[in-house]
């Protein structure tokens, strides 16, 4: 038996195994875990402060309230940091504090938590603009009924949402701006009398009516006398005629022949770039496969609509944010495009592509639960909730994000998703998220073709 044991310094077998990770891509992958585990870390301090506003928690409160592996203690001070400089985040430092101690609270978009503190904020805006409501109630959110309460009562204005009527937009009112009486039945009568044209012929017809020209008229277009006049072709004198029994066809078709020369000449060339194109359009398609979207169904706000490039761009990209990636749809991207959300920055089609290619890598089960369309302007705005199931481990999250969707033509060359409307702002975010686009394409699988593509089932 001894014999047949190797000893410790015989060189290793040919066939021997090599580690299929190196020790730098390892700890670049623990890297990349560590912060995108900080900044998930950071979103549920967030969510938590939110719960709790207007109260502010101590550092030691959110950090057992967060019971962070042992892994992430070690970055405690990193963690904190990221929470200063967070904009939804206010901080107050020990010395500030009635309690002597550091303390975090939630910093809403607007600070607004009842009636009267918002028909006071609505008088101190520069601007008579208005304020969508989803904004108010992050500090808010039990504002419906008390909104359509004040609406009563004119002190605040509403515009309500077409779906479902509920309130859309708050502007500044006041009952000293509404007639103090009755109006007057007589005037009643006459607004109502007062017809609107219901479409653009009717208005077309009211204007031309009046002895206005609409800008909708069709213009008459004149031909302008003495214009370049067709030359009459002369035979040749001399020339001989062979084709006698055509004679009366030709007469009837003088350019025959010079048509026939030209096809001659000419055709085998648009014969050949006809060919060309034909074929190189086909070796594109059989390579990426055919785009087969599946969020055709796409909602818009009231008064949003989508171009057909657009409708084509945002059902694409409803696909991707459904973990159903393919290279058809990414061919829809420029080769530099870029995706950015809270944990990555990816530049480059090898960045982004495997972001997307990721999702179902990473979660089980994809559930978009709401999403629509408010701009169709460039980049293209959507608001979308989105469920995800951690594969492995089946925690849920739920994730409220603002899409941008910047285009060029009709190709995408930037998306941002913005989580509860907002991208992180500090280094040490930023850094993790370059360090992540750069990591997760070396352990994600992007397929070459449309064979493999197929084979992952999309």
């Amino acid at each position: 038996m001894a014999s047949l044991m190797r000893p410790s310094s015989t060189t290793p077998a040919i066939g021997t195994p090599k580690p299929s990770i190196t020790p730098a891509a390892t700890a670049a992958l623990q890297a990349s875990r560590t912060g995108s585990e900080l900044l998930s870390q950071i979103h549920y301090a967030e969510k938590y402060l939110k719960e709790k506003f207007p109260t502010a928690i101590t550092f030691d409160a959110l950090l057992d309230y967060l019971s962070l592996p042992q892994d992430l203690l070690a970055h405690k001070a990193t963690l904190k940091k990221a929470l200063v400089a967070n904009s939804h985040v206010a901080y107050t430092s020990a010395s500030e504090s009635a309690s002597g101690r550091e303390t975090f609270s939630y910093k809403p978009t607007h600070p607004v938590t009842n009636a009267s503190e918002l028909k006071q904020y609505l008088t101190r805006q520069p601007t008579a603009a208005g304020i969508p409501v989803k904004d108010l109630r992050d500090a808010w959110p039990t504002l419906q009924v008390p909104l359509l309460r004040l609406s009563a009562q004119h002190e605040v204005l509403l515009t309500l949402n077409k779906k479902d009527n509920t309130p859309r937009t708050v502007y500044a009112d006041s009952p000293h701006l509404w007639p103090p009486k009755p109006i007057d039945e007589r005037f009643v009568e006459f607004w109502g009398k007062c017809k609107v044209p219901a479409n653009e012929t009717e208005v077309r017809s009211v204007l031309e009516e009046a002895g206005i020209v609409p800008t909708s008229a069709v213009k008459e277009v004149r031909k302008i006398l003495g214009g370049k006049k067709e030359k009459r072709r002369v035979q040749r004198q001399g020339a001989r005629t062979t084709n006698t029994h055509m004679a009366g066809i030709l007469k009837q078709a003088p350019h025959t022949h010079s048509l026939s020369n030209f096809v001659t000449s000419k055709a085998p060339r648009f014969i050949n770039s006809t060919r060309i194109n034909q074929q190189n359009s086909f070796r594109m398609s059989s390579s990426v496969g055919e785009l087969k979207l599946e969020s055709t169904d796409i909602k818009t706000a009231t008064g949003v609509e989508l171009s057909k490039e657009q409708h084509t761009l945002v059902a694409s990209v409803l696909d991707l944010f459904a973990g159903r990636p393919s290279l058809a749809k990414l061919q829809l991207w420029t080769d530099d495009a870029e995706f950015h959300d809270p944990i990555t920055i990816a530049q480059g089609r090898k960045q982004f592509e495997a972001q997307w290619y990721g999702l179902q890598t990473a979660f089980s089960a994809i559930e978009r639960k709401h999403h629509e369309v408010t701009s169709s302007g460039n980049p293209i705005e959507m608001d979308m909730t989105t469920l995800y199931k951690v594969k492995g481990l089946g925690k849920e999250t739920t994730i409220e994000s603002k899409i941008l969707i910047h285009t060029k033509g009709d190709k995408i060359v930037k998306v941002e998703d913005k989580w509860d409307g907002k991208m992180p702002d500090s280094g040490i975010a930023n850094a993790f998220r370059h360090l992540n686009s750069v990591t997760v394409p070396k352990f994600v699988s992007v397929p070459k073709n449309a064979e493999e593509d197929a084979k992952k089932g999309n």
